[in-house]
C-alpha cells in the first residue's frame, strides 16, 4: 500500500500527470499570448483610422462666410467704400439719374400729351359751333393736344396750310423736349462704365506699385486683394449703367409712340374741320 502510494502514477501514454498539467498550462499561456498579439495587431489599424477621425472631430469647425444675396447686400456699403473717390462720383451720378427718371415717370404720361377722349369732345363741340367751350375744355386739360386744339380754334380763320405748319412746330417742339429730358439718363449710362474703368486702372496701378515695394517677386495676396478691391469701380459702373440706358430707351420709345398718336389725332381733327368745310364751300 505504502509502495503503491509512494510510486508516482503513470498515465496510459507513459507520461506523468504533472507533466501533462504543465504542458497544458504552457499551451494555454502560449494560446493566450498569441490571442493578445492578434488582438493588438488587429486594433492597431483601427486606432490609426480612428486617429484622423478623432483629430477631425476635435479640430475647430471654421464658420462659413455667408455668400448669399442678402449677405452681399449687407456688405455692399463697406465694399463700395473701397472704390474710393471714383465710386463716390458714380453714386452722385446715379442719384442724378434717379431724379431724372422720377421726373420722366411723373411728367411723361398720356394725360400730359394726348388725354383720352379730348379729341372726341373737341370734335363734338366743333360740330355744334361751341368754340368758347372748346377753349375752356383745353384749359381744363393742359396737354400738348390741348394746346394744339386751342391754337387751331384761335386761328380757325387762317388757311389750313398755315395752321398745319404752326401746330406741327408746336407738337414737334414739345415732343423734342420730352425726349431731351430723358437724355441725361443716356449720358449717365455712358459715363458710368468709363468712370469704373478709370477707377480700376488707377487702382491697379497703385496695387502693382505696392506689390513692387513688397519685394522682387511681390506678394500674390497683395495683388489679388488690390485687384478685387478696385474691380468694385467697374462693377458699380456696370450696375448703374444698365438700368440708366434701359430707362432712357424706354422713355424715348414711349415719347415716340405718343408723338405718333398725337399726329394721328391732330391730322384727324384738321381733316374733319377744314377739308370738309372747304369742300362744302366749293
Amino acid at each position: 500500500m505504502i509502495d503503491c502510494l509512494s510510486k508516482p502514477r503513470v498515465s496510459s501514454s507513459g507520461r506523468r500527470p504533472e507533466a501533462l498539467f504543465g504542458i497544458d498550462r504552457m499551451r494555454a499561456v502560449a494560446a493566450g499570448f498569441l490571442l493578445c498579439i492578434s488582438l493588438l495587431l488587429g486594433s492597431a489599424p483601427a486606432q490609426e483610422s480612428a486617429a484622423p477621425a478623432s483629430a477631425a472631430a476635435s479640430a475647430p469647425v471654421k464658420a462659413k462666410t455667408p455668400h448669399g444675396f442678402f449677405a452681399t447686400i449687407a456688405h455692399a456699403p463697406a465694399k463700395l467704400m473701397e472704390g474710393g473717390w471714383t465710386v463716390a462720383i458714380q453714386l452722385l451720378l446715379s442719384v442724378l439719374a434717379g431724379a431724372y427718371a422720377i421726373e420722366r415717370f411723373t411728367r411723361l404720361r398720356r394725360k400730359s400729351i394726348v388725354p383720352d377722349g379730348l379729341a372726341e369732345k373737341a370734335d363734338a363741340l366743333w360740330r355744334e359751333g361751341k368754340y368758347a367751350e372748346i377753349l375752356s375744355l383745353c384749359e381744363r386739360n393742359p396737354s400738348t393736344l390741348g394746346r394744339i386744339i386751342k391754337f387751331i380754334v384761335t386761328h380757325k380763320g387762317n388757311p389750313i396750310t398755315d395752321v398745319s405748319r404752326a401746330i406741327g412746330d408746336i407738337g414737334g417742339r414739345e415732343m423734342r423736349q420730352h425726349i431731351q429730358r430723358a437724355y441725361p439718363l443716356a449720358v449717365v449710362g455712358m459715363l458710368e462704365p468709363l468712370l469704373g474703368l478709370l477707377g480700376t486702372v488707377l487702382g491697379m496701378m497703385e496695387t502693382f506699385a505696392a506689390v513692387a515695394d513688397a519685394g522682387a517677386l511681390g506678394d500674390a495676396s497683395v495683388l489679388a486683394h488690390g485687384i478685387s478691391k478696385f474691380l468694385v469701380c467697374t462693377g458699380a459702373g456696370l450696375f448703374i449703367a444698365v438700368p440708366c440706358l434701359s430707362l432712357y430707351h424706354y422713355f424715348k420709345l414711349r415719347s415716340t409712340s405718343m408723338m405718333h398718336e398725337l399726329e394721328e389725332q391732330v391730322d384727324g381733327l384738321l381733316h374733319g374741320w377744314f377739308l370738309k368745310r372747304e369742300s362744302f364751300v366749293a
